[in-house]
């Protein structure tokens, strides 16, 4: 794998293409799936992006398979994940028979880490935010020579994210602009990587929740608060904007935008109602700018939309759902 060609690029379309080849039999090439529902609402073509078919039900197990497979030899593996990164691994390790170890941050979606421990992943508590459970993670590895799998900052994760971008190209290579969820940023990262390589008229826009916009106030160069605020879409947090994926992202992606909470609840409801899709908070943020137009304009006529994740926590979808019934 080239670790960056000559312009200095971290990860490279021919990267992401050996990826696709290192995934096969593991990974789910998700379905790209028209909605008649969020056309209709929007005046464009709309197109899903499915990744909640993946085993585990998120895109992440992508990034996480072309790593271990360049890791054949390791047999120890360890991380920090809010978890879903972590579930990916911990499913990931079990077919490639590694030991492994997350760290998560205190909030942590409970189904989560329920579901990283029944694939035989140990579990640790690693503070009250991703970088503390980051940062243990990295004494840990030190410690017990175990291979540290960054989430987001590490190219054969980016290149496997990336093979999305990929399958979007090969399935309709007439789609103008790609949304997609921000957190640590890997994801739109390799998404943007391939789709501006194989088509440079492509838009690609970055989506956070306004609760926690670091990403997008890193993007537009304005001050990031240290304060991280709750937020129903948890894989979208992050305390520090990544500087590998954000330079990536200032030089594929088009315009990031923020969305309300409030308007990630809508979307979510209007999926599941409309699609019958049911995605977590963080893969519904995408759709949720769709719906406030922060993410289309009038030369937007086909879009795909990722949808990046489906492990709702079930107590949160209880509540919204008994809020929506009355």
């Amino acid at each position: 794998m080239n670790n960056a060609d000559s312009r200095g690029n971290f990860v490279t379309v021919e990267d992401i293409e050996e990826a696709a080849e290192n995934i096969k039999g593991y990974v789910t090439r998700s379905p790209l799936i028209f909605s008649p529902y969020f056309s209709d609402k929007t005046g464009r073509e709309v197109y899903l992006k499915a990744e909640i078919f993946q085993p585990t039900r998120v895109f992440k197990l992508r990034g996480v398979v072309n790593k271990l497979q360049s890791l054949r030899s390791a047999e120890r593996v360890v991380t920090a994940s809010s978890g879903n990164h972590g579930l990916s691994l911990a499913y990931a390790s079990k077919i490639f028979r590694k030991k492994a170890r997350i760290f998560v941050p205190e909030w942590a979606n409970p189904d989560k880490v329920n579901a990283i421990t029944s694939f035989g992943a140990e579990v640790a508590v690693g503070g009250d935010s991703y970088e503390a459970a980051h940062a243990k993670a990295v004494k840990y590895s030190n410690e017990v020579g175990a291979e540290f799998i960054h989430p987001f900052e590490d190219p054969y994760v980016i290149a496997g994210q990336g093979t999305i971008g990929l399958e979007i190209f090969e399935d309709k290579q007439e789609i103008d602009t790609v949304v997609v969820p921000v957190g640590g940023g890997g994801l739109i990262s390799g998404i943007s990587t391939a789709l501006k390589s194989l088509n440079p008229g492509v838009r690609v826009i970055g989506v956070q929740s306004e609760n926690n916009p670091t990403s997008v106030n890193a993007y537009y160069g304005k001050e990031i608060s240290a304060e991280i605020r709750k937020s129903i879409a948890d894989g979208l947090i992050t305390k520090m904007a990544s500087k590998i994926t954000m330079e990536i992202i200032k030089r594929n992606v088009d315009r990031m935008v923020a969305v309300k909470e409030e308007e990630i609840e809508n979307s979510l409801i209007s999926l599941l109602i409309n699609d019958h899709f049911l995605v977590e908070p963080s893969g519904a943020a995408p759709l949720a700018s769709l719906l406030n137009g922060s993410s289309i304009d009038s030369k937007t006529k086909r879009v795909a939309v990722i949808l990046s994740g489906g492990n709702i926590n079930i107590g949160y979808l209880k509540k919204l759902l008994q809020k929506e019934l009355t």
